[in-house]
């Protein structure tokens, strides 16, 4: 996936343009499916050889969970990585101009320039063993 498609899952697509290609965004691969109605979304963003300092930031950024909701929230490293966390929200957030709730769940890790993100929303709550089991699933394929 380019840029330009990275960045229209933003609101802001020509900020998240422009933001990508500062940072050294080279390319992604995503997959999403729902499993009743929850949804999950897997996505590897590969930065350039010199930047790997952005795929370190991209992780860091991403583990605080405070960095995307005010929620507090239950987290734990994901065994075998040096810098990944995973995490879930203990209680719903409203998706934007909407009134419609939601739980999130997050995996984020990084080897080398390549960033892992692991991203899930639910209507009840998210369980954090279930995704700590697919993110080491899929770094292990890394």
């Amino acid at each position: 996936m380019p840029a330009d498609q990275m960045a229209l899952m933003w609101g802001e697509s020509a900020t998240a343009f422009t933001t990508l290609l500062g940072e050294g965004f080279r390319r992604a691969a995503m997959t999403s499916w729902l499993e009743g109605d929850t949804d999950f979304r897997v996505r590897l963003i590969q930065y350039g050889p010199a930047d790997t300092r952005s795929a370190v930031a991209a992780v860091q950024d991403a583990a605080d969970c405070g960095h995307f909701t005010d929620d507090p929230c239950t987290s734990r490293a994901i065994p075998g990585t040096v810098d990944g966390v995973a995490y879930v929200t203990r209680r719903s957030e409203t998706y934007h101009e909407s009134k419609k709730h939601f739980y999130r769940g997050l995996a984020v890790a990084r080897r080398g320039n390549v960033e892992m993100r692991i991203d899930v929303h639910s209507p009840r709550k998210v369980d954090l063993d279930r995704v700590l089991d697919l993110a080491k699933r899929q770094w292990e394929r890394l």
